[in-house]
């Protein structure tokens, strides 16, 4: 019981960077109404949240860094652009549905340290209007999917330019990738084909409900519940898609996988074994689109990581 109760007055920290910035992190609260949420008192929810992660060349203040899962930050002075780094498009990470962005901080502050400012969105409601034992169902799901794809877009079109402009940041308010999971990776297609600013995204193990052309490249990562034998919506997707796009597997992988719990297994002493399927080809294929590498196909070593299976590709050039 004693490393029990250690972890949970003292919080994992955050791994290590490996890469040239540090991470500041910000939070916004927006009165922004998003009408029909399910998941919210009286079918509607008056509150997103919007949780910053930006690069900083900014040293952390002993003493101040942010221990991992605790609501006290090292947040850079925002207003001061020297603190910033050159203007790559800003990320915007949906989460699945049932969890919030806390369960995604391990990818968004690794991604972030190479030069990526993300927004991780998330409706505030404090009482949800579902009950834990609905259904899961297509009907929900889709009121879901709506939610999501509305709130990104609301993000881009009124919310963020002048939340950047207040910071006098320099966050890129023009170009952006969308990422996401379960659901919200459901949602990344919907709020790419309507958007010409997103210009490109990443679906992390969710079903797909936009089947037709995008027309801009995306990179597809499942698990084990989205194979062509189960799910009767990535194998149509990927069919319809003029531009590049690419699948990959994880086998034997879980749903929450995907999110920071195999990162969570430091308590087990498995740091390094799990992450790198998840972070490392998204950030390959946001650098791809910008032209600072090339996409050679999937580049997860078969040796160290198994499980990772490429199950199908277009043909066509990424650029």
């Amino acid at each position: 019981m004693v490393p029990l109760l250690w972890h949970s007055i003292y919080a994992e920290p955050f791994p290590p960077p490996r890469c040239p910035y540090q991470v500041g992190i910000t939070q916004h609260v927006f009165n922004h109404t998003t009408p029909n949420d399910p998941v919210a008192p009286k079918n509607a929810s008056s509150k997103l949240l919007a949780t910053v992660y930006c690069p900083t060349l900014s040293m952390p203040s002993p003493g101040e860094a942010a221990p991992y899962l605790d609501p006290i930050t090292a947040t850079p002075t925002l207003n001061k652009t020297s603190h910033g780094t050159s203007q790559l498009p800003t990320v915007i990470l949906s989460p699945g549905s049932g969890v919030n962005t806390i369960m995604y901080n391990v990818l968004s502050s690794k991604l972030a340290s190479q030069g990526y400012t993300f927004q991780l969105l998330y409706n505030m409601g404090g009482i949800y209007g579902v009950d834990i034992t609905a259904s899961w169902n297509r009907t929900l799901q889709t009121a879901v999917y709506n939610m999501r794809v509305s709130d990104a877009l609301a993000m881009i079109w009124e919310l963020y330019p002048p939340l950047v402009d207040s910071f006098d940041a320099p966050f890129n308010i023009t170009h952006y990738f969308m990422l996401g999971h379960s659901i919200g990776g459901a949602a990344a297609p919907g709020i790419i084909v309507g958007e010409p600013s997103v210009l490109g995204g990443v679906n992390l193990d969710g079903g797909f409900f936009e089947l037709s052309d995008i027309k801009k490249p995306i990179l597809m990562i499942a698990g084990a519940e989205h194979t062509r034998s189960i799910d009767p919506t990535w194998s149509p997707f990927s069919f319809n898609q003029s531009r590049w796009w690419e699948w990959l597997n994880v086998t034997r992988s879980d749903h929450l996988d995907f999110t920071d719990i195999g990162d969570w297994v430091d308590l087990l002493g498995l740091r390094n074994k799990t992450s790198t399927p998840r972070h490392g080809p998204v950030l390959r294929f946001f650098n791809v689109l910008l032209g600072r590498e090339l996409w050679c196909g999937m580049q997860v070593s078969p040796l160290r990581f198994p499980e990772v299976v490429r199950i199908n590709a277009s043909t066509r050039a990424l650029h």
